[in-house]
């Protein structure tokens, strides 16, 4: 009903990987693909609305044999400690 109302194909707000990066969200996932392929670990942070979640999902959905990507959706630890623990999964060094 959405859809035919507004006249467009996809649902509003789709998670799937077809939707799409914006201008602004294919640079940060053309940056966190580099440090993919530099063995690097990256954590997205951000206030609601930003784009993380579509982030997230074009990164699920690139290749998923190739990157490993933890998800943490909400969590009872501080960002700071939730920093140290995937720190210490990864056996990377964190300040």
């Amino acid at each position: 009903m959405i859809r035919s109302h507004f006249c467009i194909k996809d649902d509003p707000f789709s998670t799937d990987a077809k939707t799409p990066l914006l201008d602004q969200q294919q640079r940060h996932f053309d940056i966190l693909k580099v440090h993919h392929q530099q063995g690097g670990l990256c954590v997205l942070l951000g206030e609601p609305g930003t784009g993380k979640t579509v982030l997230k999902n074009a990164i699920l959905h690139h290749n998923q044999k190739e990157w490993i990507t933890p998800v943490i959706n909400r969590s009872l630890h501080t960002w700071h400690t939730m920093l140290r623990l995937l720190c210490e999964a990864f056996a990377t060094a964190c300040e």
